[in-house]
């Protein structure tokens, strides 16, 4: 009578057949360890601790940033002064998205906030969500193509967009054009869409991201008191007449 094969066994801790599976990460198939890009010192340690853990860290060099609040309070300023110009210093290429159109140049970003001359792109034709997700992407493509299969990041690029809440939809712009002036439900979908689309593909290629955007403490409110709707300022307008 034949004897039983004896069943295949796997030595403990042998991992090899694991670490030899093709992955399609180019760092883990060739066996390297993705990058570090560290971490940006805002000048504060209190912002520091808040943006990574680290009273000694800052913002890190390959995330996606988002300053949310008041209008007025300054998220603009420290994206300038704290976030472009340090990279700048650094050697990075800035992307400047405008969506407020507030008078800023290209002579007033360098002689107020610093910009290095030839050291940044001012862009302001991107006034929808969907032409701030196209001009992103194609930026990426580039970079993607450009670096190939590489280990090495060879261009250092940032991106601030100042801000997201000045966006608008096509939709909207849709509805506006045929006199529809229904309310647009598409915004938030389309910006979903848009950091799906972006955000992973920046921290892989190492590309800081800053964006500025507005809280209200009502959904009916933009302008004037933010802690005041539109109807309680009518009712608070009737009383005074009354």
């Amino acid at each position: 009578m034949a004897k039983a094969k004896k069943a295949a066994t796997v030595a403990d801790n042998d991992f090899s057949f694991f670490q030899n599976m093709k992955t399609h990460d180019r760092y883990v198939d060739a066996h390297v360890d993705h990058p570090e890009f560290g971490f940006l010192d805002t000048g504060s340690y209190a912002l520091n601790a808040l943006m990574c853990g680290d009273i000694f860290g800052g913002y890190p060099k390959n995330a996606f940033i988002m300053a949310a609040g008041k209008k007025g309070t300054g998220k603009s300023i420290l994206g300038k002064n704290t976030f472009i110009r340090p990279l700048m210093m650094e050697g990075y290429y800035a992307f400047h998205y405008d969506t407020e159109n507030e008078g800023i140049n290209e002579k007033k970003l360098i002689a107020e906030h610093g910009y290095l001359p030839g050291q940044f792109s001012l862009i302001k034709e991107a006034t929808t969500v969907e032409e701030l997700f196209i001009s992103v992407a194609g930026l990426l493509d580039q970079l993607e193509t450009d670096r190939g299969h590489s280990l090495e990041l060879q261009r250092k690029c940032c991106i601030i967009i100042d801000s997201q809440v000045q966006l608008s939809t096509n939709k909207s712009l849709s509805n506006a054009s045929k006199e529809k002036l229904t309310a647009d439900q598409t915004k938030a979908k389309k910006l979903n869409e848009m950091y799906r689309g972006i955000v992973n593909r920046c921290g892989n290629l190492g590309i800081p991201v800053y964006v500025t955007n507005h809280v209200y403490e009502k959904l009916d409110q933009m302008f004037g008191d933010p802690t005041t709707s539109r109807s309680e300022e009518r009712r608070v307008g009737k009383e005074c007449r009354s």
